[in-house]
């Protein structure tokens, strides 16, 4: 049995996760701090672990041109609307902890507001280095919340989830 956040946590999050204020103070900013990291990296294969509803993919797609974006998220809820979102995009069912992808397949790997809610980091880790090329970056942007209330409800969130 999983440990760690219920799926249906995640597919219930799916239904507001697009709402502007939310992208607005939750993903945005990390979302602009990676596209602008990339922009400095040599075009290639990127991995999205916990892509959510597909906002960062499809920008990926649409501001790094010769990038091939990939989408990774266990939630059937967030994938549902990323499909619908960028119906062109690859999209993947999957766990940050085993990784539906060959060896080496990926020249960078982002997770964005994701990787908290892994049950396991360290394999989590572990399965980004199996599919990251040899000298590939990984991109990390965990929850750093500007207002102390938003934090403090993220935490009790965490909590009565198990983590």
């Amino acid at each position: 049995m999983r440990s760690g956040p219920q799926r249906w946590f995640f597919d219930a999050w799916s239904r507001v996760y697009d709402l502007p204020p939310v992208q607005r103070a939750v993903y945005r900013p990390p979302h602009d701090a990676v596209l602008a990291a990339l922009r400095e990296l040599p075009r290639g294969r990127v991995l999205d672990v916990g892509c959510g509803t597909g906002q960062l993919v499809t920008r990926m797609r649409g501001e790094l041109p010769g990038t091939c974006a990939v989408g990774c998220d266990f939630s059937h809820g967030m994938l549902r609307h990323a499909r619908a979102r960028d119906t062109h995009a690859l999209w993947a069912q999957g766990d940050a902890g085993h990784l539906p992808f060959r060896d080496g397949t990926f020249d960078a790997i982002i997770s964005t507001e994701a990787f908290h809610w892994f049950p396991d980091p360290a394999r989590a880790l572990g399965e980004f280095r199996r599919v990251l090329r040899p000298e590939g970056r990984l991109l990390l942007a965990l929850v750093n919340p500007h207002l102390a209330l938003t934090g403090r409800v993220v935490g009790l969130v965490a909590r009565w989830l198990g983590e």
